[in-house]
């Protein structure tokens, strides 16, 4: 199935804990529900005493999952950004799983980051696959300083700051695009 001529790329942007992969994790659930195919990669944190400690990243088609990053530390991985070391393995093992997509419903892709846009490391095959437009709807999650750089690779992006909506509404919204798929 191609989806190129009608699909479409939302990109939820907020700061670090505002609720972006929580409103990602109802949104899969919604859409799973509704019978919608949905491929790509969650980004969960690991937490402990209120603190984030790690990033675990879980592949949408298998519901696998793998370390991605801890806090630095001592730890030396050789692939750093600010206090965050990142597996390679699970970088590689992570972009093996996206290119496994050819086409879904809805693709995910949480978070694109500096290591992204700046790097050219972390989940490029991801950036891939939303030129390659091989999806219904397309979701990133970003943090507000890259959006300049999102919106220079992808022009038809439509930007959605979660602090601009109520949590249900931008819920309701979102499933609303999805009503042509089915």
């Amino acid at each position: 199935m191609n989806y190129q001529q009608d699909s479409q790329k939302l990109v939820l942007v907020g700061e670090q804990g505002s609720g972006k992969t929580s409103l990602l994790k109802d949104l899969i659930s919604a859409f799973r529900i509704s019978g919608l195919e949905v491929a790509g990669l969650l980004s969960l944190g690991i937490f402990e005493g209120g603190k984030k400690i790690a990033i675990e990243v879980v592949d949408l088609n298998s519901d696998e999952s793998q370390i991605l990053a801890k806090l630095t530390g001592d730890i030396y991985t050789g692939l750093r950004y600010g206090d965050w070391a990142f597996d390679r393995g699970t970088i590689n093992w992570a972009n093996w799983r996206l290119e496994a997509i050819s086409h879904t419903d809805v693709f995910i892709l949480d978070e694109i980051g500096p290591l992204e846009l700046e790097k050219n490391a972390g989940f490029m095959e991801g950036l891939t696959i939303m030129s390659q437009e091989a999806y219904q709807l397309g979701i990133i999650t970003a943090r507000p300083k890259c959006i300049e750089l999102l919106v220079a690779r992808f022009p038809d992006l439509q930007i959605v700051h979660l602090a601009d909506w109520d949590k249900n509404k931008l819920k309701a919204h979102i499933l609303s695009l999805t009503q042509r798929i089915k």
